[in-house]
């Protein structure tokens, strides 16, 4: 559980590994995901530290799933650039996620600096993310519209998710 985005790594140093295969038993990945001490995935260190960082935020596609460390689009393009950067992405996430964390002190708490550059991966699903419509995130944040302002809700939880759930019934 986290109290910002739902759910997360937890705010400490760790090395994950993660296999995957597929029914026959072929292996598709063997991987280690190495968390920083706020539980983000890591990028390299050894960058110029300059006055402005990079911020990334997406799903699994931003944190990585199925590819080492050095492999992750985070990692490679603070390689490339000699730029901090900071991956908050995370394994299911959604619009929601960027959301919040930059409505709270979240990233402030990590790095309280401006960025130069903020990246948002997306793909069609995080419609449905963002709505409240997946089953792993019931205490993601929860939006509702006010005009054409997004306002903060509390957590999709606090409201009635059996409604949420009722068109996907087969």
């Amino acid at each position: 559980p986290d109290p910002v985005k739902g759910y997360g790594a937890p705010k400490r140093a760790a090395k994950i590994t993660s296999t995957k295969k597929r029914k026959t038993g072929e292996l598709i990945y063997d991987v280690a995901y190495t968390m920083d001490k706020n539980g983000l995935r890591i990028t390299p260190e050894n960058v110029a530290q300059a006055d402005h960082p990079v911020w990334f935020f997406g799903c699994s596609f931003a944190v990585g799933e199925g590819v080492n460390d050095e492999e992750t689009l985070p990692y490679l393009f603070s390689a490339k650039t000699g730029l901090k950067t900071y991956n908050f992405g995370f394994h299911g996430y959604g619009p929601h996620q960027m959301l919040r964390m930059l409505e709270t002190t979240y990233i402030a708490d990590i790095d309280p600096r401006t960025p130069s550059l903020v990246f948002y991966i997306a793909i069609s699903v995080h419609i449905e993310r963002a709505a409240g419509l997946v089953l792993w995130d019931k205490d993601g944040p929860n939006y509702i519209l006010d005009g054409d302002t997004a306002i903060y809700a509390g957590k999709f939880s606090d409201g009635n998710i059996v409604g949420r759930y009722a068109d996907k019934i087969a």
